[in-house]
């Protein structure tokens, strides 16, 4: 990659791999830098930056579009923001209801799932879902039990 990151986010869109954010040991923040791999030509170049860093958050793909969620930058985070590979550019959505790092995102019949995480003083078992069309954030039932890796 062009930058040494760490606790990065990962995705795949069209082909090629995406690392997002993560976090700059040197200087002890979380990156708004992001990359892309193109296996054709075996070689990293940046894209447009994100609008916030973001360390320890998850990411999914949903409309040939990759949503970044949650994370954590001083703090745990409750914004998101989408990017579209065809503008190169990142665009903030409406925040989640819940500050979440180290949360899992997924995909799923045309909404965005942000599940689980920690709020920066315990672990959560909530669940909320974005719907693209409206922007909003909507609650999900709760998972049964915590996980136990947070």
């Amino acid at each position: 990659m062009q930058e040494p990151r760490a606790l990065m986010s990962v995705a795949v869109l069209k082909g090629c791999i995406y690392a997002m954010g993560g976090y700059r040991d040197s200087d002890s923040t979380s990156r708004r830098t992001a990359e892309r791999y193109q296996p054709n030509i075996n070689q990293w170049t940046f894209i447009a930056s994100m609008n916030l860093g973001r360390s320890y958050a998850s990411c999914t793909t949903l409309n040939n579009k990759i949503y970044i969620c949650g994370g954590w930058s001083n703090g745990a985070m409750n914004t998101a923001e989408y990017y579209n590979p065809d503008t190169n550019q990142w665009t903030l959505i409406t925040p989640m209801g819940t500050h979440r790092y180290k949360l899992g995102v997924i995909a799923y019949m045309g909404h965005i799932f942000a599940v689980g995480g920690n709020d920066g003083s315990r672990r959560r078992r909530s669940a909320e879902a974005y719907d693209p069309v409206t922007n909003t954030w909507y609650n999900v039932p709760k998972m049964l039990l915590l996980p136990t890796n947070q």
